[in-house]
């Protein structure tokens, strides 16, 4: 059975901290095998030995697990016809409502920002009409957090990649997190104009606590200056 990319990273993860944990576990047998509590001082000094050659281990086994630092996420497809619904309170204009599993969002955001307490929502609006309608993340009735906030929570510790990987790894991990800014926030801008005989795509950001399945989208029209509010429903 083919595993997905967060069951395999989730794999990776588990593998790196048991093995660390049991690794630890045998030296502190081996340096107290007979049961002993008071070391000499030869034992005190192989116990710091050991301590660092742990270390180490832990770090190299880091580096195998973690790669190089990187940036590589999908531009935001069309959604499928089953995401995808036309309201009466806005004739000529379909909207399509996802919410983003782990595996999707490794694939577009190649960061499982789940897991940092974000819900990310992907929005698309077919709009058929002549008119023009402006979208913003304010007429939302979820709260939407911002994409640099969400951002900063899965960047990489650029810091501490230099200190123990090197000064390329730490420019590479600082230019992923360059790249990372950058995508989200084109793919989670807080407003836009939906032009006329166009497809328009986006993500929005909703803290986890706040999430809810149903939820009011207000979009405004240029020409009349009115409100037209719609109420979604949220397919995962």
């Amino acid at each position: 059975m083919e595993l997905s990319t967060f069951g395999i990273v989730k794999l990776k993860k588990d593998f790196l901290r048991k093995g660390i944990y049991f690794q630890w576990k045998f030296f502190r047998y081996l340096l107290d095998k007979n049961g002993n509590k008071k070391y000499n001082e030869r034992s005190k000094h192989r116990e710091r030995n050991v301590k660092k050659t742990s270390f180490l281990l832990i770090i190299v086994t880091a580096a195998l697990f973690t790669g190089c630092a990187s940036y590589q996420a999908n531009s935001l497809s069309a959604l499928d016809p089953e995401f995808v619904r036309s309201y009466q309170e806005i004739e000529g204009v379909s909207i399509g409502c996802k919410a983003y599993s782990h595996d999707d969002c490794y694939t577009y955001l190649d960061r499982n920002v789940i897991s940092q307490g974000y819900q990310p929502i992907q929005l698309t609006f077919q709009n058929k009409t002549s008119k023009r309608y402006i979208f913003s993340t304010k007429e939302i009735s979820l709260p939407c957090a911002s994409p640099e906030e969400v951002a900063r929570t899965v960047h990489t510790a650029t810091f501490w990649r230099l200190i123990f990987f090197g000064i390329i790894d730490g420019i590479r991990s600082s230019n992923a997190n360059s790249s990372l800014d950058k995508d989200f926030h084109d793919k989670a801008k807080d407003h836009f104009v939906i032009a006329p005989y166009s497809f328009s795509k986006t993500l929005i950001f909703v803290p986890k606590i706040h999430f809810s399945p149903i939820f009011d989208v207000s979009l405004l029209d240029e020409e009349t200056g009115k409100h037209k509010v719609v109420g979604l429903s949220v397919v995962r």
